[in-house]
């Protein structure tokens, strides 16, 4: 529900004027207590009883039980205004965002509001009956704030009501948004409520982040894991945080000691992992649109090789010269500028570019067999077709002949079964026709006699021409 400008204001003095939140410049989100200027969390009902001092510790960081009786399954709710920054994002910048390139990716309609922000918390990576969830954390953009709903197992013998309660946080047209959802947190929910023989999941459209930023960064990160993307596409640092592998740990000492300061950080960790998903949602719906800033001939190339695959080809061509501009250019870059050209026709820009990295990539041989091609097919010019056909040939036996020598040299360093050495019992004649064993150079011969040929009938019907005229 829409809150009033009043009741907003209202907030945001009452949380400047308290004491105990700092006053900064900038609204932050703070993960120390899961609260901060513009943060609401849902409090607990008045007059709670506690059996035990754990659910009173629960009962202060916002979490009530679902069922007042077991008291096994908790949930709390907290909620960010829009305009908190969580790294050099804000949350709002999801709302303005432009989807296009997020329904391409999906082949769906999506509207901000329908996407559903997804992160479980389990007892380890495998799959087994004992590798259970006992938390997860379920995010959505509303009006004019953010809510995370996270769900807490304090008993694992209520997973039953624990994953029941999973169905009623997502309506008809919600979007999973997760991070390696795919693969990991929703197989596993699937295979724990195949194990209480709960009806499956319904079917809807799911965004896995993993899988187009890794396209997007592994050639210019070294790693694509959730907390690296923070680092250097979100510019977050987070602070007194812990590693997820210390979860399954941590919840076995609450389990046995009832301690839950040993899963509060857990608990926040878990958040904060939702809440970055929600702006490197923001930023892949940037960087689909061309928004966001393009850094590097790689990311360009990525974003190309999907414009042409949703049939913007301007766009696609727009990355490709983009990419020219950047300091990481390289000659594959170059190539696959031309493939692009020539799967739409522009052979005047393929063969240039071509002619480029024959010149620059003194060893390379694609570039002079697409010549080849081209002069073959579309200019119909044989002997140039031939003299290219020639220069790859040479080309591509120089660095047989390259390899032969290498291999060769290794052979010394390598004792036959028997003891011999192998070396001794090479034929010189494994230096010298190199093209037998090579299929490249198979293909460039078999393709140097076909225009051979082409040529010979072609002046054979010039010669008959000309005895005919």
């Amino acid at each position: 529900m829409r809150r009033s400008l009043a009741d907003r204001l209202d907030r945001l003095q009452n949380s400047l004027c308290t004491p105990s939140v700092k006053t900064e410049a900038k609204k932050e989100v703070s993960w120390a207590d899961g609260q901060s200027a513009g943060t609401s969390v849902e409090p607990p009902p008045p007059d709670a009883p506690c059996a035990h001092p754990w659910q009173h510790v629960l009962r202060q960081m916002g979490f009530a039980p679902v069922d007042p009786v077991s008291e096994s399954v908790w949930k709390r709710s907290v909620s960010y205004d829009v305009f908190c920054n969580h790294g050099q994002y804000t949350f709002h910048h999801l709302a303005e965002a432009d989807v296009s390139g997020l329904q391409h990716l999906l082949g769906h309609p999506v509207s901000p509001c329908d996407l559903r922000f997804f992160d479980t918390e389990t007892m380890g990576l495998g799959s087994g009956a004992g590798n259970i969830v006992f938390l997860y954390t379920v995010g959505q953009l509303l009006d004019d704030e953010v809510r995370f709903e996270q769900y807490f197992l304090a008993d694992p013998a209520a997973e039953l009501l624990f994953l029941q309660h999973l169905e009623g946080c997502f309506g008809e047209a919600a979007i999973w948004v997760t991070f390696n959802g795919k693969s990991f947190d929703l197989p596993m929910i699937k295979s724990r409520r195949t194990m209480y023989r709960l009806s499956p999941l319904p079917s809807r459209p799911h965004l896995d982040l993993l899988h187009p930023l890794r396209r997007i960064f592994k050639s210019t990160l070294p790693s694509v894991s959730l907390s690296f993307l923070e680092e250097k596409v979100l510019r977050l640092e987070r602070v007194d945080d812990v590693s997820g592998r210390e979860a399954p740990l941590r919840y076995l000492t609450f389990m046995t000691d009832k301690d839950v300061q040993a899963v509060t950080p857990v608990l926040q960790h878990n958040l904060m992992d939702v809440a970055s998903l929600v702006v490197l949602c923001a930023y892949l719906a940037d960087f689909t649109s061309s928004r966001a800033a393009l850094q590097t001939a790689k990311e360009s190339l990525v974003l190309a090789r999907w414009y042409e695959a949703w049939k913007n080809v301007e766009a696609a061509a727009e990355c490709y010269r983009m990419a020219r501009t950047l300091d990481d250019l390289d000659g594959y870059a170059l190539w696959m500028e031309s493939l692009f050209h020539k799967r739409q026709g522009r052979w005047l820009q393929s063969v240039e570019l071509w002619k480029e990295l024959s010149r620059l990539q003194q060893e390379s041989v694609a570039p002079l067999l697409e010549l080849a091609k081209w002069a073959e097919h579309v200019e119909r010019d044989l002997p140039l077709a031939l003299f290219y056909a020639k220069e790859a040939h040479q080309r591509a036996l120089q660095q047989e002949m390259s390899y032969c020598r290498e291999s060769f040299l290794q052979l010394p360093y390598r004792v036959s079964a028997h003891g011999s050495n192998m070396a001794a019992e090479v034929s010189p004649d494994f230096l010298q026709e190199p093209q037998s064993s090579s299929p490249v150079l198979r293909a460039i011969v078999k393709r140097m006699r076909r225009i051979e040929g082409k040529i010979s009938k072609q002046e054979q019907r010039e010669e008959e021409d000309k005895v005919d005229g």
